[in-house]
């Protein structure tokens, strides 16, 4: 895309310990900075703090890239939005399936050119790889129930929302 920026107001500027921020200058070179820095930016046309994105051990964070691809960060993890390199970012919630439940997971196949479908076994947190998804409005979860040599498949239909708003820590 196009960039246009006006020239910034020359002086000191401060990336705080654990941030970093994006420096492009005059020519259109760009670079990070990390912090703890002090640095004196002359005739840059930006200067930013980057926003900091972060998932614990039970999320993952939906990237999508520049160049359109997605990827799926499982957590615990940390992200900077470089917006040369970074669309959007999203917190999105790991699936928790007990020790009975199993998860009806899709994905295309690129070779078959066809839709495939597995099952994902609890116990488990699962987070899906970025070509695969599951049915987003309800999260149905089949609990498996043993009983003597007879095995019954019980559905239970769950809201689930998958999709947060995005946490910006500084």
């Amino acid at each position: 895309p196009g960039y246009s920026f006006a020239i910034m107001p020359t002086g000191w500027r401060t990336v705080p310990q654990g941030a970093k921020a994006l420096v492009i200058s005059r020519s259109g070179q760009s670079r990070i900075v990390e912090g703890p820095q002090r640095l004196f930016v002359w005739r840059a046309r930006q200067f930013e703090i980057l926003p900091r994105y972060t998932a614990n051990q039970s999320e993952y964070l939906w990237v999508q890239h520049a160049d359109g691809t997605v990827e799926h960060k499982p957590g615990p993890c940390v992200l900077f939005k470089n917006p040369l390199e970074i669309r959007a970012v999203t917190l999105k919630t790991a699936i928790v399936l007990d020790g009975n439940e199993v998860l009806v997971v899709y994905r295309r196949s690129p070779e078959a050119g066809h839709m495939e479908r597995r099952l994902q076994n609890g116990p488990t947190q699962f987070v899906p790889a970025a070509d695969e998804w599951f049915e987003c409005s309800r999260l149905i979860i089949f609990t498996v129930i043993a009983w003597s040599s007879l095995v019954l498949c019980a559905i239970h239909t769950h809201t689930h929302t998958h999709t947060h708003t995005h946490t910006h820590t500084r």
